[in-house]
């Protein structure tokens, strides 16, 4: 794995790899799920009219488990694991989640309040070595505007700083950390309304995903897990990130797994 890699996800948290596995690879993955949702739901890939019925909730089992998707521990995936987590790193939930939503917004905006802004803490017994990696493996074309997750670049030191800082602080998805509350930068992206003008919300985008704004040193920035089958966001295990609304004419595909490293 190059220095280069090495080092942006040193200073941001979040690398995009290009390439993790092929085209047609993705293509078969979205037959699976696509065979599941005609099973469990009803959804015709082409008939947009019982695309509605569609709950993300939906765990889709039969396609969640499919060896189909093996592939998204490709070869580049597994260099940065083993130069981050060293060799012997393991899965947590086999493929991870499966992230299949369809269009639900006219209109995209950058979430605020109304998200679901949040880190997966897992309950880990140390933050140094880095414990594991939170991973975002696009297998369907996923464009600007198309439901992407957004996370949050630096968000991971952010909160290493935080947790060092109060000690005390609960690492579990089960408390209320109040990062939110507390870091100012997440405060204003988090925690306010979505204004209802065009202007200022075109402001509040350009701010926080157009900019790069150093916070204390770390410099953070919103950037949109949009990508071709076959890319892989790889992120630091406290990164914070949200679902934005699909304003695309088509679904998102995601899996999103968790690897771990070898407990000594």
């Amino acid at each position: 794995m190059d220095a280069e890699t090495l080092e942006l996800f040193e200073e941001t948290g979040v690398v995009k790899l290009r390439g993790v596995f092929t085209p047609a690879q993705a293509e078969r993955m979205r037959e699976v799920v696509w065979r599941d949702l005609l099973h469990s739901e009803g959804v015709v890939q082409d008939d947009r009219s019982t695309w509605r019925r569609r709950t993300p909730r939906t765990k889709l089992a039969r396609a969640k488990r499919h060896p189909v998707f093996e592939p998204l521990f490709g070869e580049q995936l597994r260099e940065l694991a083993d130069a981050l987590l060293d060799s012997g790193w393991s899965t947590s939930g086999a493929y991870g989640n499966l992230l299949v939503d369809f269009p639900d917004a006219e209109h995209w905006h950058l979430p605020g309040r109304d998200g679901f802004w949040h880190c997966d803490f897992g309950n880990y017994p140390a933050l140094d070595p880095l414990p594991g990696l939170r991973v975002f493996a696009v297998f369907g074309d996923v464009p600007p505007g198309g439901g992407a997750t957004l996370l949050l670049a630096g968000s991971g030191r952010m909160l290493v700083r935080y947790m060092a800082r109060n000690p005390g602080t609960p690492r579990s998805l089960k408390e209320q950390v109040p990062w939110h509350q507390q870091i100012p930068y997440l405060r204003d992206l988090t925690l306010t309304d979505v204004p209802s003008d065009p202007g200022e919300n075109e402001a509040r985008r350009q701010r926080f995903m157009d900019t790069v704004t150093d916070v204390e040193g770390i410099p953070a920035q919103v950037i949109e897990a949009c990508g071709q089958p076959g890319d892989v966001y790889v992120c630091h295990p406290w990164t914070i990130h949200t679902k934005a609304p699909n304003a695309s004419d088509q679904p998102r595909f995601l899996r999103a797994p968790t690897l771990l490293r070898q407990s000594s």
